[in-house]
């Protein structure tokens, strides 16, 4: 990105707004935070220590030594920096050359993440260096493979190989969701090469074998099992005796939940941006009934949002736990209004979940990387299914599926040559904005504890 005056100005001014929002920023009582803050003994035995007993999340582990320990300062300074990587790393993904008005659209479309995805990954401090750092990471590491992969670009330098070589160690070491996303994109980049009978890099190879190798480690961390036994025993007891079929019962409901309530703005600005490419290219004028549909569900996902009514007709998705859902599905006799009550949230979302994903698809041009995005968003989302602490992560585990659906936003918009005039790109900048001063204000309000949720 070319950084002339003009550039730098915009620049400047948002970071000393995020830096002003950052210094706000304490150690949040009765979290992680002051755990990490409180470690005793040396670098290496404390990460040997968490690798052993905990985690496999050895680059986290360090930033939380290193950062939460002796360096709060430097998160608040750093972290703000680390948001505009995230902007930069999702256009340059998609195009060679990121321009200041590229960036400025993604930075302002990370606004529309929700409150509780933004305060629990970006601002609290345990929870950037888990999610918001190594999602940024992650994507670094992609871009060799999307230049390589729809640029063309033959070979990877040495110098650059060793960079991402090391970017690679560092994302291993951090996220599960993330790293399985990113070494998922990795091997598909090789398969596609193969069936188009192209000539693989090396060096990615290599990339690819070392992401294989360090998911290996991590899914292997002996430390995973104890975790594992104490989080059931603390949060959810009997957690390790349900079913398969429990385990996907249970994670349905939460997923549900999660994706059309916490991360309903974003699902609407996705929709509306498929509305919007559709009509740019005259759909109405064509025999095919889906945008229809599409467009129907849409208006009643907007009503739903401005009354109390529809929000519970369409939006509880707890109801369903009332019934034992498969005798009674199957038993006629069983079924009465409450039941079908039950059922409605479901049917709706799951029909405006699979026409977004058909539409997303069709008005998009890498319509693979489109369907592999989605996959990728629910499957981040679905990895939770078998976690004790699915009730009690918070919305910090969203944020993988948070940032693959965004960038699939984004992917539309630049794909489709949609161009934001003046005024919608001041509403929508104002819309993220006024949802950052909101967020400020909740912390002001009810406390930085609830930075965590």
């Amino acid at each position: 990105m070319v950084l002339n005056k003009k550039s730098l100005l915009y620049i400047s001014l948002i970071y000393v707004a995020l830096l002003a929002i950052h210094l706000q920023i304490t150690l949040s009582d009765g979290s992680d935070d002051i755990h990490f803050a409180n470690i005793e003994g040396s670098l290496f035995e404390w990460i040997a220590y968490r690798y052993q007993n905990w985690s496999s999340r050895l680059f986290s582990e360090t930033l939380f030594y290193l950062i939460l320990g002796h360096g709060v300062w430097f998160w608040k300074l750093f972290n703000p920096l680390i948001i505009f990587l995230l902007s930069y790393a999702m256009i340059r993904l998609l195009k060679k050359e990121v321009d200041l008005k590229d960036f400025l659209l993604s930075l302002t479309l990370i606004g529309f993440l929700s409150k509780p995805i933004l305060s629990s990954s970006f601002f609290w401090i345990t929870g950037s260096l888990v999610y918001l750092w190594p999602i940024t990471i992650g994507l670094f590491v992609l871009i060799p493979y999307s230049d390589h992969l729809f640029r063309g670009e033959a070979k990877l330098s040495f110098k650059k190989f060793l960079l991402f070589l090391f970017l690679v160690a560092m994302s291993c070491l951090s996220n599960e969701q993330m790293i399985l996303c990113v070494t998922a994109f990795a091997v598909l980049t090789h398969i596609s090469r193969a069936i188009e009978k192209k000539k693989q890099d090396k060096y990615l190879l290599v990339l690819t074998s070392a992401m294989v190798i360090g998911l290996i480690f991590v899914l292997t961390a002996p430390g995973n099992d104890l975790r594992f036994a104490s989080e059931v025993k603390s949060w959810y007891p009997g957690f390790d005796d349900l079913s398969l079929k429990d385990h996907v019962y249970v994670g349905v409901i939460w997923m549900y939940d999660k994706l059309f309530n916490q991360m309903n703005i974003l699902i609407t600005f996705t929709s509306a941006v498929i509305i919007w490419i559709l009509f740019k290219n005259g759909w109405y004028e064509k025999k095919n009934i889906l945008p229809y549909i599409f467009l129907v569900l849409f208006s009643i996902n907007i009503a739903m949002s401005l009354t109390e009514f529809y929000g519970y007709l369409f939006r509880d998705f707890n109801q369903i736990k009332n019934f034992n859902f498969l005798h009674t599905t199957f038993d006629a006799s069983e079924w009465n209004i409450k039941f079908f009550s039950a059922l409605i949230p479901y049917i709706f979302w799951s029909l405006y979940l699979i026409l977004l994903m058909i539409l997303s698809i069709k008005v998009s041009h890498k319509k693979v990387l489109s369907f592999f995005l989605f996959m990728s968003a629910i499957s981040a989302m679905a990895v939770m299914f078998f976690s004790p602490t699915i009730f009690v992560s918070g919305n910090r585990v969203l944020t993988v599926s948070a940032i693959i659906i965004l960038f699939l936003n984004i992917k539309m918009i630049k794909e489709n040559g949609l161009d934001f005039p003046k005024p919608m790109f001041l509403l929508i900048s104002v819309f993220s904005v006024v949802n950052l001063i909101e967020l400020v204000m909740w912390w002001n309000k009810d406390g930085v504890y609830l930075i965590m949720y």
